[in-house]
């Protein structure tokens, strides 16, 4: 059986003996399996299921590494003094699904999902059902996709620093771990811009002197910049704001604008490079805002396109946000809503695949909100809801309870 040497999203499977069958659903980070088995296997002793992976050199197929997947279930009796983990086939996953979190693109994995029989301290294994798999890499065709963990409270976590707070670890070591190349891919952005190209910034929360301080240093070296960031009088984001970038220099009418024509939060996270006329060339674009809290303890992503006309649509965005314009009609002037909806409207033909639609802020109350009760309402196996603020009772509640209650349904929410 040869190794997996592409990257592909979905890996389907059948044992050799065609009544075990299996799926991955692979990503950059994380493998999740799923199995089953047919009706007529015999369940008398069956006592679980252990998985063994082989992680192989894609280009010479070496095996680097093999060992069994680890749980912290496990029969009484048996493996008490291995520890907070314990391996698969002295302790089978009780379970049709497991994920692996650990896995890097530069190599590829081979999981052997073996059903143990027999009984505890006395197991043996039945022929396997094997998935080959091939990670993603972070950035692909041009387009990046990066995650962060956000999740101290994770046993891993407490494993691997000792519960420690992130300041009490040396070298940045678990900020490093919780971003897992999150904020690591916007200085990258930032830092590989050469002298004479232009960053434009916009910004919600600036509060990490990081990033502050990667900005001034391109600027330093030539690189032309300007930052919108949110500014609304009396906002304690404000205040944080104006302090930031008045440590690292970058609070002058050339380098800043303050959006302060505006009802409520200037909820933009974005950066736009163009080349040295002024021509767009690349976007980094996120959830997340550029603070610690962001980019370590929310769970955050971030998406990165080498793409001239998306890194266009978004340019033609900043400049209407650097005009502060009013929300409000006023005779002979263009509302901040005008301006937007005939930006989006220039570019709704030619946007690339697989984009469909690009939608911005305001425009009207709703707009994005029914977009995604419209996909909930598309779903055809499962949907999957990060929402750190809560969810509207009668928008998202009601598009998830009007789903077939065949369909997956989960949610991720900051607590």
């Amino acid at each position: 059986m040869s190794i997996a040497t592409e990257y592909e999203p979905v890996v389907r499977t059948v044992s050799e003996d065609g009544v075990y069958t299996a799926a991955a659903l692979t990503g950059a980070n994380t493998v999740i399996m799923g199995w089953n088995m047919d009706d007529g296997v015999s369940r008398d002793d069956l006592m679980g299921f252990a998985i063994r992976r082989t992680q192989f050199d894609p280009d010479t197929e070496e095996i680097l590494r093999r060992d069994w997947l680890n749980g912290q279930k496990r029969f009484r009796g048996v493996s008490e003094t291995a520890g907070f983990d314990v391996r698969s086939d002295q302790a089978p996953f009780q379970r049709f699904r497991w994920a692996d979190y650990t896995v890097n693109a530069s190599h590829a994995y081979r999981y052997e999902i073996f059903p143990m029989r027999g009984r505890p301290g006395d197991l043996t294994r039945d022929n396997p059902v094997v998935l080959d798999v091939r990670p993603s890499g972070h950035v692909v065709d041009g387009t990046g996709i990066f995650f962060n963990r956000g999740v101290t409270s994770a046993s891993a976590y407490f494993r691997r620093f000792r519960g420690l707070h992130p300041d009490e670890i040396g070298d940045d070591a678990a900020y490093r771990w919780l971003s897992r190349g999150l904020k690591e891919s916007l200085l990258a952005f930032i830092d590989t811009t050469k002298a004479g190209e232009t960053l434009h910034v916009a910004i919600y929360e600036f509060f990490l002197a990081e990033i502050a301080a990667a900005l001034s240093a391109a600027h330093s070296r030539g690189v032309n910049l300007h930052i919108v960031y949110h500014a609304k009088a009396g906002d304690k984001a404000t205040a944080e704001n104006e302090h930031n970038l008045r440590q690292a220099g970058l609070d002058d009418a050339d380098l800043s604008t303050a959006r302060t024509n505006t009802s409520g939060i200037s909820h933009n996270k974005f950066v736009v490079r163009l080349n040295s006329s002024g021509q767009p060339l690349a976007l980094w674009t996120a959830s997340a805002n550029f603070s610690n809290n962001a980019f370590h303890f929310q769970t955050n992503c971030a998406l990165t396109f080498d793409d001239t006309t998306i890194a266009e649509l978004y340019e033609g965005y900043f400049r209407i946000l650097r005009r502060n314009l009013s929300a409000r009609k006023e005779a002979g002037k263009p509302t901040l809503k005008d301006e937007i909806i005939a930006l989006v409207q220039r570019f709704e033909n030619s946007l690339p695949k697989p984009l469909e639609k690009v939608m911005f802020s305001p425009v009207r109350e709703q707009h994005v909100v029914d977009a995604a009760r419209e996909l909930i309402g598309e779903t055809r196996s499962a949907v999957f809801i990060s929402a750190p603020f809560g969810l509207a009772q009668n928008d998202f509640h009601d598009a998830l309870e009007g789903n077939p209650r065949d369909i997956i349904e989960y949610g991720l929410a900051n607590a």
